[in-house]
């Protein structure tokens, strides 16, 4: 039996019918791989012959010194590969045709948002022709060059495994596996059992992909993703989720293109959310689905195309307010360009992070906890900012471990959240990401061993992004042992005005010993000098001024009149914190109320006075509202006196 298979590539605004033997696939890119094999059977008689399976994959795989099929081949001799996308048929129990052989009528929907039956979500596997001597298969195999970086892909190989990357460099972002010696391919194979020999035979065809990254054809230039909201445009970053927003998406091209050959299709998804099950899109060849965030800014249900003639082409769409997803806050645009005009590529861009600000809350009073963190547990907000190196929007938080009891080292590390696990960011062992204090840079009379770290979110943000982060502390005894502990997540967003509202910074440093509620023979050395930070939700009100006088108790000639000798006035605040968990309990009741010296900066806009790291010292009780201790968060109010003494007037 002669086996004759031809692949061909289909792109998102193909027709079903094109032949693309090889395709430039930007991240995102929806393809159809089309395998038509042919069977021409010389035996005659179809049992000698028997179609066992067909094996649908798109893979990585290292070249060849020969030639590219051979590197696609597991058997090929130090050859290495892996999958990155794959579909297998079996042809068992496949109702056989009039002339012995399996006439398969097989489709399966792929897991992302299209309608049932799409073509471009739709694997579909049909008996093209049939006869005595001849029969030919079509196998339609639809699959998305993925772009998800936060996402696992476990089967990679460890080439790529690289700790500064998100997971470690084994991710969903296909294009860096292209790269050096390795190439991405799709491969069709089919394993024909020969009953003459009994020997099965493999049939294989490949096609090579292109790998393109975001702005990778140099004649498309000025790029940019604009949001507008009433025809007025937005600030940078963010959209409001109460109306419509138009999205605009602009390329400019050296070259001036047709109108009819330019095709546009634009995508938005949650950001670093389920990615290839969540994303909608509109397009400007499909009409555009009943679920998708998009609709048209005309009545045509596509994805509008404007082309002036001078090289500007313009996508513009609309986000349906009314269809964004309550729990979802940041989201991810996407902008993607095809041209058929030949040596001119397409192009695509993004813009990540836009936030969508809900409405406000009609109720007053109502428990925020992380009015603009929605999908983190309880983890302390943090601010960084990118454009700034204001310290006062850009936050600072610090980690103090200590060992003792045989322990020989403690090894600090920041981890990010990605998805459901944590990826590897760095080792806090130098100042890259703070200020390192590192192992053994100060022993207490109990000796106990210290190490320590003051994160700047600034670094943080600047050179990883916005994301949920933790410290993992490693703690290693004399024989070697490891022990973990884990601190409390951190959510780093960047810095706006709209968001600090509502939230309050606490500064303090610890100066020699102090106890700890839980373990009563327990005194941390925090030395010299130990600054803390942290920010919650709340409002610092400035409440009264309370005096003291004193005055001359002596007559004179103005009849014993009183003559103030004293005047001293302390101002009077109270800190109103909104529902925090139990253990934020015991750090403000220690690490604030009876540190050496407590700054505090309020962020609310409409408070009459603006409160900028004022100094304080506690003046009454720690009482958290907490219903006789049973609920889960509780809203605690700490009053503070004026730490200054430069209110008073002598005589």
């Amino acid at each position: 039996m002669d086996v004759i298979i031809t692949t061909t590539t289909i792109e998102h605004p193909d027709p079903l019918n094109t032949a693309r033997v090889t395709s430039e696939c930007f991240p995102g890119d929806e393809l159809i791989y089309n395998s038509i094999v042919h069977l021409d059977i010389n035996e005659g008689d179809g049992f000698k012959n028997q179609i066992q399976q067909a094996r649908m994959r798109v893979v990585a795989s290292k070249a060849s010194p020969s030639s590219f099929d051979e590197s696609f081949d597991p058997s090929f001799v130090g050859q290495k590969f892996f999958i990155l996308d794959e579909f297998n048929y079996s042809f068992a129990g496949v109702p056989l045709n009039v002339n012995n052989f399996p006439n398969p009528n097989f489709t399966a929907d792929r897991n992302w948002l299209l309608n049932p039956g799409d073509p471009r979500r739709q694997i579909a596997i049909t008996q093209i022709s049939s006869s005595s001597s001849v029969q030919e298969y079509n196998f339609a195999f639809p699959s998305i060059f993925r772009w998800e970086y936060w996402k696992q892909l476990l089967s990679a190989d460890d080439e790529f495994i690289n700790y500064s990357e998100p997971q470690n460099g084994k991710n969903q972002f296909w294009y860096h596996y292209q790269t050096g010696e390795w190439t991405i391919g799709y491969v069709f194979e089919m394993d024909i059992l020969n009953h003459g020999t009994g020997l099965v035979t493999t049939h294989r065809a490949t096609n090579v992909l292109t790998a393109k990254d975001y702005s990778s054809n140099p004649k498309w230039i000025n790029k940019s993703i604009t949001l507008f909201q009433n025809g007025v445009p937005m600030p940078e970053g963010y959209m409001s989720g109460t109306t419509d927003t138009e999205v605009i998406a602009q390329f400019h091209c050296d070259d001036l293109l047709l109108t009819d050959e330019v095709k546009g299709v634009m995508w938005i998804e949650s950001f670093e959310g389920d990615g290839i099950t969540e994303r909608t899109r509109i397009s400007s060849e499909y009409d555009v689905e009943s679920f998708s965030l998009w609709k048209s800014i005309d009545t045509s249900n596509r994805l509008y195309i404007q082309n002036d003639g001078n090289g500007n082409i313009t996508l513009s769409a609309i986000i349906d307010y009314t269809k964004i997803p309550v729990n979802k806050t940041n989201f991810t645009f996407y902008a993607r360009i095809y041209n058929d005009t030949v040596g001119i590529l397409g192009e695509e861009i993004k813009e990540s992070d836009i936030i969508n600000i809900p409405e406000e809350p009609k109720q007053k009073d109502q428990p925020i906890v992380k009015p603009f963190t929605p999908g983190c547990d309880f983890a302390l907000v943090v601010f960084g900012d990118k454009e700034s190196n204001d310290s006062l929007k850009n936050d600072k938080s610090e980690i103090l471990r200590w060992g003792a009891g045989g322990i020989t080292n403690i090894q600090l590390e920041l981890q990010r959240q990605v998805g459901n696990s944590w990826s590897f960011v760095d080792y806090l062992n130098d100042d890259d990401w703070g200020t390192n204090f590192a192992y053994g840079y100060r022993t207490d009379a109990y000796g106990k061993t210290y190490a320590g770290y003051l994160i700047d979110w600034k670094k943080v943000i600047d050179n990883v992004g916005e994301s949920t982060y933790r410290v993992k502390t490693t703690y290693t005894d004399a024989y070697g042992v490891d022990t973990y502990a884990y601190s409390q997540e951190f959510c780093l967003q960047q810095y706006y005005d709209f968001r600090a509202k509502k939230t309050v910074r606490i500064e303090s440093y610890m100066r020699g010993l102090n106890g700890d509620i839980l373990i009563p023979n327990l005194f941390i050395d925090y030395g010299s000098s130990w600054y803390q930070q942290i920010r919650l939700c709340g409002r610092l009100l400035y409440t009264k001024s309370a005096y003291t006088k004193e005055f001359n108790q002596y007559g004179d000639t103005s009849f014993n009149a009183f003559k103030p000798i004293i005047n001293e006035q302390s101002p009077k605040f109270s800190l109103e914190l909104k529902p925090i968990p139990g253990w934020l309990d015991f750090y403000l009741s220690t690490n604030v109320l009876q540190a050496d010296s407590i700054q505090i900066t309020d962020y609310n806009p409409l408070n009459r006075h603006a409160l900028v790291q004022i100094p304080v010292i506690n003046d009454g009780e720690y009482t958290p509202k907490n219903n006789n201790g049973l609920d889960p968060l509780s809203a605690v109010t700490l009053e503070f006196s004026y730490a200054q003494n430069n209110l008073r007037s002598r005589k």
